[in-house]
């Protein structure tokens, strides 16, 4: 920010050292996710049209669609019923 304080009592990114550290999205889905979800993208051809941010995270996923939270309680059951029928715990 060039050293201007916009305001003066929080921190201010001219107080940090610049590194080569860097921050990016990491794909966690495991290959048997991975596999499921392009095989039902293929069933659902044509894929909507995402926008600029849903595709950005597809493209850092490496998915077709992007990984959506829950909106339905149908969803929901779904994944508890799921959850519950795992042999291990997560």
């Amino acid at each position: 920010n060039r050293g201007f304080l916009l305001y003066p009592h929080w921190s201010n990114s001219s107080e940090y050292v610049s590194t080569e550290e860097s921050f990016d999205v990491v794909a966690l889905q495991s290959p048997d996710v991975q596999q499921a979800l392009e095989a039902r993208c293929q069933a659902i051809s044509p894929l909507p049209t995402l926008t600029k941010d849903l595709q950005f995270q597809c493209n850092a996923m490496g998915t077709p669609l992007p990984f959506l939270p829950f909106s339905t309680n149908e969803e929901r059951i779904k994944f508890s019923e799921y959850v519950h029928s795992l042999s291990s715990p997560l």
